[in-house]
């Protein structure tokens, strides 16, 4: 080869890497361009992977070391004022490309190539990433019966939770036990509408009512009366959120009177998904009537002891992320880098 020629190849191998960079050299899914995914500025999580095949150009996120992507957002420009942004600092709301996802570990956009082939593209691809590790803590609330908690009635005639015939509550006081009731726990004590019974003689219902708010991020919750119980003169309904957990006696029509102020009813309820904001616990309390009775030997209360429990989720710690590259002219430590169209 003569030496023109020779000059002439030289310069065109020169022109070539001229138009055509290292950085933007011929990339496969298999031999990708690579930059890392930085997050929190200094933190390694992952890469971003891009790559064409002439038709599509595709971007990739994965995530390593335990991280995975809960949003991406993603900008393709052929100058860097394409990049959507707010004194110099990227906005990554008006990225043309944006998704949010359930904690994964890779996710591709594919975006259409309508740029001539050797254009030079201005890509920002964030992130929110998360460590991928929740914590999930348990939360109790001790609840018996004390005085103050709200009471209705007493009532003639059974009622529903929540029927007109109740009234208004107000607050329940300690009833004047019967030497045969069982001795109550410390902190916890029999109560009633009143000290004494209003109405020995003739049938009568109470209804307790104690709620709770339900704890931030509580994603089960049940009610516990397994470790004490309850009990009653004479018979109980016991409701959790306004379900019916169980009984003991007969609340309703006709009775037999079987001493059920002595026994505790272990109550417990399997945990539910979704709690609502407010947890509640509920009892129907019937007092039998008793033909010649007195407030002294018909006497009436509820004696409860068991706790509200559920389990908390915190969600995994979150950073935000880029494709490491060039700072963003604004006062973030946002980034970018650059690809050649093949």
């Amino acid at each position: 080869m003569k030496g023109r020629a020779k000059l002439a190849v030289l310069m065109a191998v020169v022109l070539v890497f001229m138009v055509f960079p290292a950085r933007g050299a011929a990339h496969t899914a298999d031999e990708p361009f690579v930059t890392d995914l930085l997050a929190g500025q200094t933190i390694d999580a992952g890469d971003v992977r891009i790559w064409n095949d002439g038709a599509n150009l595709f971007v990739e996120y994965v995530t390593d070391g335990g991280w995975c992507l809960t949003e991406t957002h993603l900008q393709v420009a052929t100058t860097l004022e394409g990049i959507p942004q707010r004194n110099g600092n990227p906005v990554p709301g008006q990225f043309d490309y944006r998704m949010e996802h359930a904690c994964i570990s890779a996710y591709t956009y594919q975006i259409p190539i309508s740029w001539p082939v050797g254009t030079q593209l201005y890509i920002a691809a964030h992130a929110v990433v998360a460590d991928g590790v929740g914590t999930v803590t348990s939360w109790d609330y001790r609840i018996g019966s004390v005085p103050g908690v709200p009471v209705y009635g007493p009532v003639s005639a059974y009622a529903l939770l929540g029927a007109a015939e109740w009234g208004e509550s107000h607050p329940a006081v300690v009833a004047v036990p019967h030497p045969s009731w069982p001795v109550p726990p410390a902190r916890v004590y029999w109560i009633s509408t009143a000290e004494y019974v209003e109405d020995p003689v003739n049938d009568s219902w109470r209804w307790f009512h104690e709620e709770v708010a339900t704890p931030e991020g509580a994603f089960v919750c049940r009610v516990d009366f397994s470790l004490y119980g309850v009990t009653s003169d004479n018979a109980e309904e016991v409701y959790f959120n306004g379900v019916l957990i169980g009984s003991d006696g007969e609340v309703s029509g006709p009775f037999v009177d079987n001493q059920e102020w002595a026994t505790f009813m272990l109550y417990q309820t399997a945990f539910i998904a979704d709690p609502p904001a407010t947890l509640s616990v509920d009892f129907i309390v019937r007092n039998y009537a008793k033909a010649g009775g007195t407030p002294a030997s018909n006497p009436t209360g509820l004696l409860y002891k068991g706790k509200i429990s559920c389990k908390i989720e915190t969600p995994p710690e979150t950073e935000t992320a880029w494709g490491d590259g060039e700072v963003f002219p604004g006062r973030n430590w946002a980034t970018y880098f650059t690809y050649i169209v093949q």
